[in-house]
């Protein structure tokens, strides 16, 4: 058995493929070859995701709740507190559409049996987790939670335990921040610091754990083209980055190059040709990119 904290799409993800393990669902997709030889000899059936909170206050997106349901010979169950029906009942009107839409998919999917399924992906809510417990070894063997309305205390039986509990800022020194800890953003790209040089922030830095990939990946996009035009702005020439390739060589801080990810793209693409498929992913740029003398 294995138990997942949190209630993000990262969560779900995690869920999916453990309970996909030893089937043909992911044999083409670009996971790396030694993970699903790993994932082949998982016995894992049963998969409870634990959540602080309740239905309302899930983080994942529709799309991946519905994978999750629909996951092939796997069933789906939940548990959710009267009270937390009752709060859905008498704020129904005022939900936005997406949480609503949520939240009756998963009402409606709450005890959902397959036929010949050996698999079961379960929800829990209004649990926060309070102890590790291990065996003699040191291994896990449950994850003690506590009910937040009730203080009911009860373990979960696990021989995995994963955590996806979200990202959490750390702004460096000089950084301004608002009282909940988050940066102050001057706009969508740029930080609001009184200093006259310029700060920029992208993605979850920027504007709190929220999204998918693809908007993250919009947004710092968004921030470089900014950052370019404030830089032509200020006169600087193409000439003139041999300076800053300097200091990061003399601080020895690691970067990718945007010709080292065409190079790691042509790699996995053919890796991914050996193997019948789109793509392989590789799982160690830096041991890559090191070996090639670009």
């Amino acid at each position: 058995m294995e138990v997942i904290i949190g209630n993000g799409n990262v969560a779900l993800d995690c869920s999916r493929v453990i309970l996909s393990s030893g089937t043909d669902r992911l044999l083409n997709t670009d996971i790396a070859s030694s993970i699903l030889d790993i994932l082949s000899h998982s016995q894992i059936r049963h998969v409870t995701i634990v959540g602080r909170r309740g239905l309302l206050d899930v983080s994942f997106t529709i799309k991946e709740i519905r994978e999750q349901i629909t996951l092939p010979n796997c069933s789906f169950s939940v548990e959710i507190e009267d009270s937390d029906l009752l709060t859905m009942k008498e704020t129904q009107e005022t939900l936005s559409r997406p949480k609503k839409r949520i939240a009756e998919l998963i009402l409606k999917n709450s005890h959902l049996e397959k036929p010949k399924s050996d698999r079961h992906c379960q929800l829990l809510f209004r649990r926060t987790p309070t102890k590790v417990v291990t065996d003699n070894r040191g291994f896990v063997k449950a994850v003690q939670v506590t009910h937040s309305l009730s203080g009911r205390q009860e373990n979960l039986p696990c021989g995995l335990l994963l955590y996806c509990i979200g990202f959490e800022n750390v702004a460096l020194d000089g950084v301004p921040v608002n009282a909940n800890g988050e940066i102050k953003m001057l706009d969508t790209v740029r930080v609001a610091t009184e200093e006259d040089s310029l700060v920029y922030a992208a993605g979850w830095c920027a504007h709190a754990p929220r999204g998918i990939i693809a908007h993250t990946q919009m947004n710092a996009s968004n921030v470089a083209d900014r950052l370019c035009s404030d830089l032509q702005k200020c006169g600087l020439k193409a000439t003139q980055i041999t300076g800053s390739h300097q200091r990061l060589l003399s601080r020895k801080v690691g970067y990718l190059t945007w010709n080292d990810w065409k190079k790691i793209d042509e790699e996995e693409k053919k890796l991914g040709v050996m193997h019948g498929k789109e793509r392989e992913k590789l799982l160690n740029f830096e041991n890559f990119i090191s070996s090639k003398n670009w």
